[in-house]
């Protein structure tokens, strides 16, 4: 909410309205946003990993989870390290913690133009 807030520049204010009493977790999936306003750089003059993490705590140890990234459309990404399956992990069967690092491998650019004096498409 903050980068929407420092991109559009609006005011946000989210109202949330839990059951008090559940008999059982609702949640399926557990999802993490990474989004910064801007690129950020370390002191080398690299762009920083350390602001474009994830991190999940205290997930269930004997589901079956998947970690996956849910880029936009035009957007190719894929995992480029991983020590674990990330289709099939059970926080039971995991030493430490599951770390993998993904890549931006491709990305579609798309747009349109037009004649300025006409309107219509370039011939």
């Amino acid at each position: 909410m903050n980068v929407i807030q420092q991109v559009v520049n609006a005011d946000i204010v989210l109202v949330m309205n839990p059951k008090s009493k559940l008999s059982e977790l609702p949640l399926k999936r557990f999802y993490r946003m990474v989004l910064e306003p801007s690129v950020q750089f370390d002191d080398s003059g690299r762009i920083s990993s350390a602001a474009y993490q994830a991190r999940f705590a205290s997930l269930p140890s004997k589901q079956l989870l998947t970690l996956a990234l849910i880029p936009s459309d035009s957007w190719m990404v894929q995992a480029v390290k991983a020590v674990y399956d990330l289709d099939n992990i059970k926080m039971q069967n995991v030493e430490g913690n599951v770390v993998s690092e993904f890549e931006l491998e491709n990305i579609l650019l798309e747009g349109h133009c037009f004649d300025e004096n006409t309107g219509t498409p370039p011939r």
